[in-house]
């Protein structure tokens, strides 16, 4: 069946991705089923495709609600998905620039931030080719 192929595929790469907990992944597949997976991560890929340029666009001018609720977005997806450092840092980053008008001293780590965003959706892209197919 195509879609227990695409999710061996998909799970098997997304093992060797550094931060990846599996263990959070098959607690998904566990909890649903395996369309329903792939259907949560064809969604946060579209949406870590369309927070990419809002969180260059705030990182750019300074403003933090612009990134931090881009962030605020993908934070709980990417944990649920086993992507636990980027949901934590997505969830840390949130936090922090919520409590400022401006980046500021923050700059560095949001830089950081949108780069790994960035790398997260090239990965993605690679190890996920048929997500369009579970929008």
């Amino acid at each position: 069946m195509e879609i227990d192929s695409d999710l061996v595929g998909v799970s098997k790469q997304l093992r060797a991705l550094s931060g990846f907990d599996s263990h959070a992944f098959n607690h998904l597949l566990e909890d649903t089923t395996a369309n329903t997976v792939l259907r949560i991560l064809a969604r946060f890929c579209v949406s870590l495709n369309e927070c990419i340029p809002a969180l260059e666009r705030g990182s750019i001018s300074g403003e933090s609600e612009v990134v931090w609720k881009a962030a605020h977005k993908l934070a709980g997806s990417a944990e649920m998905l086993g992507f636990k450092e980027f949901g934590k840092r997505s969830k840390d980053l949130s936090w922090q620039l919520k409590q400022s008008e401006h980046i500021g001293e923050n700059l560095e780590d949001v830089t950081l931030y949108v780069a790994q965003a960035r790398q997260l959706a090239i990965h993605l892209e690679a190890v996920f080719p048929n997500q369009k197919r579970y929008l």
